[in-house]
């Protein structure tokens, strides 16, 4: 449940970066704020995913697995960045942004609701 409530913490916390507007002190705290909170949570989202990771993949093949998942996590990156690209241009950056933190929301919710989001202790 931590990878989960992780992403949906960090999903919310970019839900903060549309709102600042300006150069303002309200600007600069949520700012500071996304950062702060977002941050953390993707940290601990992160260490928990890689420990589940490694906890479930045989030694031999633990190598593999993650240089497989590496390929894939920043093929995946790559292409976002292009199509996010794309969207801030036609609908604009704040919209973009806060599209890409809605769909972190969701990617929290099928998270959480799968088998991974039932795993209580990581052995």
């Amino acid at each position: 449940m931590p990878i989960a409530a992780g992403f949906a913490i960090n999903g919310a916390a970019l839900m903060l970066l549309p709102i600042a507007h300006g150069a303002g002190i309200v600007s600069v705290a949520l700012l500071v704020a996304q950062q702060l909170i977002g941050d953390a949570a993707a940290t601990i989202s992160f260490v928990n995913a890689v420990s589940l990771i490694q906890a479930i993949t045989p030694k031999p093949m633990l190598g593999r697995v993650n240089a497989s998942l590496r390929f894939l996590g920043l093929g995946s990156i790559l292409i976002g960045q292009l199509i996010a690209g794309n969207r801030g241009r036609v609908l604009g950056l704040r919209a973009t942004i806060a599209i890409g933190a809605a769909g972190m929301l969701l990617a929290a919710v099928i998270l959480a609701i799968s088998v991974i989001g039932s795993v209580a202790e990581i052995i």
